[in-house]
């Protein structure tokens, strides 16, 4: 159905394009060429950005077997400065592709409450769960997701302790690691954290 359909939109939108200027139908029009001044990359990871926290949401209803029609609030801390900044610039489209019923801020040292946690980044995202949770479920979630988190750890730390690796890969790809390194020891105590609050629930 798809041709049909984009040749019905195109003999459509070519009745506002100048005459003459476009063949009567698509098929026999010349694919689109990049143009490469164009590409915008703070656009390119803004929405890299956006569906990183929108799978995260996601990704939580499909494990807790939560509706996808049920409108969630979430919570948000830890995060950077350019976080806050990409929040407030896509919250709409945020809350329609997550089905989110409100954003909430919270001080890096506020007390969260019991919630199903996802980390992009520094960044960590609570969907309070009080009246939700499935407390089996979601430690189940947590403790796969900390296995993971280990393994990645471990991984990592095994290539920077090969003098093959660190003496023969280019520094901006050891840095890399190092850096990859660092979030996942950080993502581990988060989610050892979030594991204790959900087990005093």
């Amino acid at each position: 159905m798809i041709p049909y359909i984009t040749e019905a939109i195109w003999q459509t939108v070519s009745q506002h394009l100048p005459a003459a200027s476009e063949p009567d139908t698509i098929m026999l029009n010349a694919m689109p060429m990049c143009e490469p001044d164009k590409i915008s990359d703070s656009a390119t990871a803004d929405v890299a950005w956006l569906k990183q926290v929108v799978m995260a949401i996601r990704t939580i209803r499909g494990e807790m077997n939560i509706s996808p029609g049920k409108a969630l609030p979430i919570r948000l801390r830890k995060g950077s400065d350019c976080d806050q900044q990409r929040t407030e610039k896509w919250k709409i489209a945020w809350c329609r592709l997550a089905r989110l019923s409100e954003i909430e801020w919270l001080n890096d040292d506020a007390e969260v409450p019991a919630s199903a946690t996802a980390f992009v980044g520094a960044l960590e995202i609570h969907i309070p769960m009080a009246t939700l949770i499935d407390k089996t479920q979601e430690l189940s979630r947590l403790h796969k997701a900390l296995s993971k988190a280990l393994s990645e750890c471990e991984r990592v730390s095994q290539k920077l302790n090969n003098p093959t690796f660190t003496d023969k890969a280019p520094a901006t790809v050891v840095e890399k690691e190092r850096v990859k390194l660092a979030d996942g020891e950080r993502n581990v105590l988060q989610l050892k954290e979030q594991i204790t609050k959900v087990e005093q629930l």
